[in-house]
């Protein structure tokens, strides 16, 4: 009986350590969103939506390179004829 007893406090002992990572995991992602907001917000105060516009724009534009310069190192760069002429 007082083994039944032991094993019982044992386990759980052992389930509030897993409940204390957990927390612990839960409450270190929460404070990284936060801080990230906290960054997001300042920058945000100091920019005007075209500025804003152009970092999507350029963003957009350098995907769009780097997939170009993918393909290329590929081989498989796609022909694109002159205009009025057959590939």
């Amino acid at each position: 009986m007082q083994q039944m007893l032991q094993n019982v406090q044992q386990s759980m002992e052992a389930q509030k350590m897993r409940v204390d990572v957990f927390k612990a995991e839960a409450d270190a992602e929460i404070k990284a969103y936060e801080a990230e907001t906290r960054r997001l917000q300042a920058v945000q105060t100091g920019m005007t939506p075209e500025q804003v516009q152009e970092i999507i724009m350029q963003t957009m534009r350098d995907i769009a390179t780097v997939g170009d310069m993918s393909i290329a190192m590929q081989g498989q760069m796609p022909v694109i004829a002159p205009q009025g002429m057959p590939a």
